[in-house]
């Protein structure tokens, strides 16, 4: 079956074809895609696949799930949940999975879309910045009851912005703040005006992060990962920020580790073993020709490891 993309405007999947050529896929494989999204690297994957294989996808947003192409839904190797990857453990049991892979961040719809506070283009939009309503707090009720100190960890750690201090000063002097550009006169009253859109960006994408538990999911499910995943299995991510890379790197570093004693033990007492194998050394990035039709393919990075 040949599948012709109608995908939505401006989403465009990245690595697409470094993705599928690093988790090698076979005919009759068990394949999750754990951010599924419009199904942009799926469409690949289903080309790859033959009609004994089963693709499962999980999407988060209800919004984005609502909007996925019919095509899919009509494809009886594809099954579709409305629920975070971290529910793959739920879904399908341990030693099962052929390939697993992950596209992470927020994607282009949630950008050029306006409704829940994703840009800093849409001022009037309430500070929600969550994937599904029905989970935790919107961003505002954070923003609005957190203390300082918490404050400066949220945009300290998961946003790095470097006029941290006297932005959280701001926003507690000007609390409550509900909507986009309440952020926005916050941040304008301490920060020069050419750095205005950089450190908004960077302050709702540490409030998305912190909202959404994106990093703890994250850990979670690299591990729940490796226990779904048959030897010989690969599992991919694509990441787009240095927080989730160094996240994905150092647990994939840590399943080539075949001892995890002490270095000052003389001998192994661990009886640990090695889980799986490093394909990407280095992480691969977009060339020229992506990042020039797609920019905001500039930062993304892949790593895939082989399961022992």
């Amino acid at each position: 079956m040949s599948f012709v993309s109608d995908r939505k405007p401006g989403h465009q999947p990245v690595l697409k074809r470094e993705l599928v050529e690093l988790i090698d896929l076979s005919q009759s494989d068990m394949v999750i895609d754990a951010t599924f999204g419009f199904g942009g690297h799926a469409a690949e994957v289903l080309e790859r696949l033959g009609t004994e294989a089963k693709l499962i996808g999980f999407e988060r947003d209800p919004e984005v799930f609502s909007r996925i192409p019919e095509f899919f839904r009509a494809d009886e190797r594809v099954g579709l949940y409305n629920s975070s990857y971290c529910e793959m453990g739920r879904i399908c049991k341990e030693n099962s999975v052929d390939a697993i892979y992950f596209d992470l961040g927020i994607c282009s719809y949630h950008l050029d879309r306006a409704g829940r506070g994703f840009s800093y283009r849409y001022l009037t939009d309430p500070l929600d910045l969550r994937f599904c309503s029905k989970e935790g707090q919107p961003a505002s009720a954070l923003l609005n009851a957190a203390a300082p100190d918490r404050l400066l960890s949220i945009f300290g750690r998961f946003g790095e912005l470097r006029f941290l201090k006297p932005i959280v000063r701001s926003i507690c002097e000007r609390r409550p703040l509900d909507t986009v550009e309440d952020l926005k006169k916050a941040v304008e009253a301490v920060v020069p005006p050419h750095m205005i859109n950089r450190e908004m960006a960077r302050a709702l994408q540490a409030l998305r992060i912190e909202v959404n538990r994106e990093l703890e999911q994250l850990r979670e499910s690299l591990e729940m990962a490796t226990r779904l995943l048959v030897s010989g299995g690969r599992l991919a991510v694509i990441s787009f920020h240095s927080l989730e890379d160094r996240i994905v790197k150092h647990y994939f570093r840590s399943l080539e580790e075949d001892c995890i004693c002490p270095p000052e033990l003389p001998a192994c007492a661990c009886d640990a073993e090695k889980v799986a194998d490093v394909v990407t050394q280095s992480p691969v990035t977009p060339g020229k020709e992506e990042v020039s039709v797609n920019p905001r393919s500039r930062s993304a990075k892949l790593r895939a490891v082989r399961m022992s």
